[in-house]
């Protein structure tokens, strides 16, 4: 089956309100489960990190999805967001006895896929039964792939497919978290292939997003210090013109206190011209 017929299938599933069944009631947080499984697909991902859960029990993956090849999978991601929110909004007054505006979610709602960094959070645990593939081969457990991965950054040797399934959302005091899991996991070694110019060109590319983002964070507080410095030398500007005519009509035998101020922020001026 095409993956367009499946992007199809989903998006009309999603269609078909609601989408989460009611929220329970688990420790600090209420949980909404998917009422029906919703699964993407999305190919040549990259690892930007991970972590292990809190409950030991699996880890977190952030995976960085590249738009230009997946654009069908993140288009669904996003729509499948839209329908979540309208479900909220429309249930939230039989939900949580209270009316939840489209604003109030707006300011609460974290969508899955971040359009900034181009990356998403993911579960990844064995207690979900995830299919996982290494170059052809079944791999029996998580902590495996992981330590594959891990092994000398060997990740970004590898061409990466994943699927991951939408397993509902968390609701806290003041923000929201969708929870999606690895369904399956398809890893391809190509440490020996010379044909690998696209993960060149993505450690690139990454990096010199970093590099520019840095820099641009570096200019804007540069600016702002220059701004304010400018800011300071016209204010003195505007008081030594302001003193010297002043000066200019006052008695001869009343300029000393204004000669003392203009000589004060001409030679403030001075220091402040020079350290430019």
């Amino acid at each position: 089956m095409r993956l367009s017929n499946i992007i199809y299938k989903i998006s009309l599933k999603i269609d078909a309100m609601p989408v989460l069944k009611k929220p329970e009631k688990k420790d600090d947080r209420f949980v909404a489960k998917t009422i029906d499984s919703v699964k993407i697909l999305f190919t040549d991902v990259k690892l930007k990190s991970i972590r292990r859960l809190i409950d030991s029990k699996g880890y977190t993956i952030m995976l960085y999805i590249p738009e230009t090849i997946n654009n069908e999978g993140i288009s669904t991601m996003n729509h499948l967001d839209d329908a979540i929110m309208k479900d909220i909004v429309h249930s939230s007054p039989k939900w949580f006895n209270k009316e939840i505006t489209q604003n109030e979610l707006i300011e609460m709602y974290h969508l899955s896929f971040c359009s900034q960094t181009k990356t998403i959070p993911v579960i990844f645990t064995n207690t979900k039964y995830p299919k996982l593939v290494y170059n052809s081969k079944d791999v029996d457990t998580v902590d495996k792939v992981i330590a594959i991965l891990r092994d000398n950054n060997h990740f970004k040797k590898c061409i990466i497919n994943v699927e991951i399934e939408y397993h509902g959302i968390y609701f806290y005091a003041d923000n929201t978290k969708n929870k999606w899991v690895v369904s399956s996991i398809d890893i391809t070694d190509i440490s020996n292939d010379n044909n690998n110019e696209w993960i060149n060109k993505d450690d690139i590319v990454d990096k010199l997003s970093d590099n520019i983002n840095a820099l641009n964070a570096k200019m804007n507080t540069r600016v702002l210090e220059l701004q304010r410095y400018i800011n300071e030398l016209e204010e003195n500007r505007v008081n030594i013109n302001k003193l010297f005519l002043e000066l200019k009509v006052a008695p001869c035998n009343n300029i000393q206190e204004s000669l003392n101020k203009i000589n004060q922020f001409i030679s403030c001026q001075k220091i402040k011209l020079d350290n430019i």
